[in-house]
């Protein structure tokens, strides 16, 4: 017998309740539980890995962008000899 798919999603619907119903699983942190648990839920387990691989926050492109701007303000001053290369200047031009 050939289970289809609305049976699948509704059998790993029902083994994730089960499981989060499960007070020791609230005691493990998201990293644990799907790899504890990703034998029984591969495919929630693939997505949530995706998932939880998104940064959190911009933090890193913001101080990237930040260092693209501070290297580019660098050269700019080494090529007009006129404006002292100091960092209070390449602090002005960010």
């Amino acid at each position: 017998m050939r289970i289809d798919g609305i049976e699948t999603i509704n059998c790993v619907k029902e083994i994730f309740l089960e499981l989060i119903r499960d007070r020791k699983e609230h005691q493990k942190s998201a990293q644990t539980f799907w790899t504890t648990n990703s034998s029984r839920l591969p495919t929630l387990s693939k997505s949530a890995k995706k998932i939880f691989s998104i940064p959190v926050s911009s933090a890193f492109v913001e101080s990237f962008r930040i260092c693209i701007s501070f290297l580019e303000t660098w050269d700019q001053i080494k090529k007009n000899k006129k404006m002292e290369l100091t960092f209070e200047n390449i602090l002005k031009q960010i």
